[in-house]
C-alpha cells in the first residue's frame, strides 16, 4: 500500500499474466495505468483495455479480472478493507 485516505487505499500493482475471477460486493475498484497495457474482463464478456494515463472504475459487486500480455504498473484505489470473492464465492 502506498497510502490511506479516510477509509481507502492507493496500492501500486505490476501485473504479467493474470488475476483470477473476483467481485468486491462493498466497493468500486479504480484501475490506472502507469506503464504497459492492462486488460479488464468483466462479467459480461466486455473487455476494457487501458494504456498509461488511461483509467477505469470496476462497479462494486461486478466479476471481473485483471491481466496483460506484458508487465503493466497500475495503481489501484479501492476501500482498505477490501472484499475479494472468486467466481466460487470464497473469499
Amino acid at each position: 500500500m502506498v497510502s490511506e485516505v479516510n477509509d481507502h487505499a492507493l496500492r501500486i500493482a505490476v501485473i504479467n499474466g493474470e488475476f483470477h475471477w473476483h467481485k468486491h460486493e462493498n466497493c468500486d475498484e479504480l484501475f490506472y495505468v502507469l506503464e504497459g497495457e492492462l486488460f479488464i474482463d468483466l462479467e459480461n464478456t466486455e473487455t476494457v483495455s487501458l494504456k498509461p494515463g488511461e483509467i477505469f472504475t470496476v462497479p462494486a459487486n461486478t466479476m471481473h479480472r485483471t491481466r496483460s500480455n506484458e508487465r503493466t504498473v497500475n495503481m489501484c484505489f479501492e476501500k482498505t478493507s477490501n472484499d475479494i470473492k472468486g467466481s466460487n464465492g470464497q473469499v
